[in-house]
């Protein structure tokens, strides 16, 4: 049992730190390429979107990362799938507990790979300083 635990552990472990490297990541770009935005204070969704002057919705790969974010609040605040995360991509059945979540971090790796480096691209062509 605790070996199992340690594995399900393992899984949000994961997601997390793929959230974690891959916002980040998107911090660093945003400073580099929009200098007049205070990256320093918490850097949440809606600040993302306000900040670029683009549509990061519409970014390939998008809806893997946002799944991923809201995977991420998920584990962080109950450990069970939120009302949001069921909402937005109905396969998480509500209040079911994340575990086994090593094959989903597999699905999302390069995919949010893919979304970070769309968003990399269009930040620097819609450089501002």
């Amino acid at each position: 049992m605790l070996l199992q635990e340690v594995k399900y552990l393992a899984g949000q472990l994961l997601v997390v730190a793929l959230y974690r490297q891959s916002e980040l990541h998107i911090k660093r770009v945003v400073k580099k390429t929009h200098r007049n935005v205070n990256t320093s204070k918490h850097f949440d969704f809606n600040a993302l979107k306000s900040t670029a002057h683009f549509d990061i919705e519409i970014l390939p790969k998008f809806a893997t990362y946002n799944e991923l974010r809201l995977l991420n609040n998920a584990v962080k605040r109950q450990g069970v799938v939120s009302n949001e995360l069921n909402m937005r991509f109905p396969s998480w059945k509500l209040g079911e507990e994340l575990n086994g979540l090593n094959p989903v971090y597999e699905r999302m790796k390069p995919e949010v790979a893919e979304f970070i480096q769309n968003f990399v691209v269009r930040c620097y062509h819609s450089k501002k300083t």
